[in-house]
């Protein structure tokens, strides 16, 4: 099945759920509910109403369907048993932060999620183009056929934030800490609006570092030296 064919299916996919849910009202209620969270976000009305129909597809436990949409829609709905072959898959899905690793553009990459260390090649047209290797973004990424394919939208972090995300993930690691992104907290890092600054400027900068994992006397160290730096340039 070559690449038309997959985005053929996914549109059939989006389209059919949501001609299924649309005649479940509860449903609708339910998913404008959870749209409300996103309200205070700086993001467009259709982006947040597609971030929470994509979460409640793959992810979300609705309260309605005591399930999330995708596993209620495969036992429900009448389907072909390839199409239905095809979106089982879909439950294997991952949603994590990728590192990429190799690229083709227009054609494909090889993208590392940074929270298990397994490799994903993954066939895409479009965000192949608009990424460079070694960088890093949340994306959803789902099984077909004999590869992966893209869902949803990817966000990418700046080329530079790649060293510091990494190191959250070896200090995560490290102490064993519990990773879960939701949609919620991976949209408030990219749409949050601007907020005053509280802390100091250096408090700023020695709690950015303690997220990214550096140690306090390498902390110390570097202020010390932007310190000395500052002072020989008269810049206080």
């Amino acid at each position: 099945m070559d690449v038309c064919d997959y985005k053929q299916i996914m549109r059939q996919f989006y389209a059919t759920l949501a001609d299924f849910i649309s005649k479940m009202p509860e449903v609708l209620e339910e998913m404008a509910y959870q749209e409300h969270f996103f309200t205070n976000l700086n993001m467009s009305e259709n982006e947040r109403h597609n971030l929470v129909f994509d979460w409640y597809i793959f992810d979300y436990k609705s309260e309605v369907l005591s399930k999330n949409l995708l596993q209620y829609f495969l036992e429900k709905a009448e389907l072909n048993e390839d199409l239905k072959a095809i979106y089982k898959r879909f439950k294997d899905g991952i949603f994590s932060i990728f590192e990429v690793k190799a690229l083709r553009l227009g054609k494909e990459m090889i993208a590392c999620d940074l929270a298990t260390g397994k490799e994903y090649g993954i066939k895409d047209t479009t965000l192949t183009r608009q990424v460079s290797k070694g960088q890093c973004g949340f994306l959803r990424v789902l099984p077909f056929e004999d590869y992966y394919i893209l869902t949803g939208t990817g966000y990418f972090f700046p080329r530079e934030a790649s060293h510091f995300i990494k190191l959250f993930f070896m200090d995560a690691e490290k102490h064993k800490k519990p990773f879960r992104l939701t949609p919620l907290t991976i949209y408030e890092i990219f749409f949050a609006k601007t907020k005053p600054e509280t802390l100091p400027t250096i408090e700023r900068f020695r709690l950015f570092c303690q997220e990214g994992g550096l140690k306090e006397d390498y902390i110390n160290e570097i202020i010390q030296k932007i310190r000395k730096e500052a002072l020989n340039k008269g810049d206080f």
